[in-house]
């Protein structure tokens, strides 16, 4: 391999300028490098909801407009829906259902799976929360087939001993999924944090659900040591989905609180190749800027391996 570090051509860099249209691309951006040689990472992006929620909780930002704002804003063909996004925190009725479908084939927008929020949990040690929480993920398992989504996500951690916690993930996963691949609708295991923020407790849940529809949708997020980059590598074989969370970001564009540069040559040296959502989640941007610097960086981690 050759190691010799060169100048970006100038073409990558207008390349960059045009993804987001009018947004300009900061000098220090123009002076990165790229290692010659060395292929682009490979995958498309989409908008995750819940980078909007403030927007949406003051109502400057409506539920209904997503396919647009990712489509007019920022040159996105993709989007991910949070069930906390949703009015009321409920299934759409079909009015709703329609008008989703509708903008997002007018914009030509993929949408492509729905997060259920913390509130639901599948693994809980009461019997009848469960029973409960199974009964609101198969709403939103019929609400990703209507939308033509191929996932829905969920926390399958609860509390107590990992181990209970397993058993219970399991034994509800197992019945979800049974619900699921009738509908052909992938019921994807997010690393919220607990139990479910460990790869191979994840992993031994997958292989003990024995499902084809039961994978991982991992998170780009709370990346302090090495031990936690493995972990993350560690989930993308099962993956059908990534996230990239963010929070702030220095004059040069980079996240301030993850090596995203490291994270993304491991996700992508595991195989990855899918959609890549955009999550922006600080308070120190604006919402719109915050999603903008995420797109920013992304891609030039994708166009300059380092």
């Amino acid at each position: 391999m050759n190691n010799t570090i060169q100048e970006m051509p100038a073409m990558n860099l207008m390349d960059r300028r045009s993804f987001l249209g009018t947004i300009a691309i900061t000098a220090a951006t123009a002076m990165r490098t790229s290692i010659a040689g060395q292929p682009e990472l490979k995958f498309d992006l989409s908008l995750v909801e819940t980078s909007l929620s403030r927007s949406l909780a003051d109502k400057t930002v409506d539920h209904l407009d997503l396919a647009s704002i990712a489509k007019n804003e920022f040159g996105i063909e993709a989007v991910e829906y949070a069930s906390e996004c949703f009015p009321e925190k409920s299934p759409p009725n079909e009015h709703d259902l329609r008008e989703m479908n509708k903008r997002a084939a007018e914009h030509g927008i993929r949408q492509l799976l729905i997060a259920i929020e913390n509130d639901v949990r599948i693994g809980d040690a009461s019997e009848v929360k469960r029973m409960i929480a199974g009964q609101r993920v198969r709403q939103w398992i019929d609400v990703a087939r209507a939308l033509g989504c191929h996932s829905v996500q969920i926390n399958p951690a609860s509390d107590g001993e990992t181990t209970d916690q397993h058993k219970r993930a399991v034994d509800a996963l197992a019945s979800l999924c049974e619900y699921a691949d009738i509908r052909k609708i992938n019921v994807l295991l997010g690393n919220y944090g607990g139990a479910s923020a460990n790869a191979e407790w994840v992993s031994g849940v997958i292989k003990a659900v024995d499902s084809p529809c039961c994978r991982t949708l991992p998170r780009i997020k709370n990346l302090k040591d090495d031990a936690d980059y493995q972990n993350l590598a560690k989930l993308i074989p099962l993956a059908k989905g990534m996230t990239a969370d963010t929070m702030s970001f220095d004059e040069q564009g980079n996240e301030t609180t993850i090596d995203y540069v490291r994270a993304m040559r491991s996700v992508h040296e595991a195989g990855y190749r899918g959609y890549v959502g955009v999550n922006f989640r600080g308070n120190e941007l604006d919402e719109m800027k915050g999603i903008q610097a995420t797109i920013l960086l992304l891609q030039r981690i994708q166009k300059d391996r380092k």
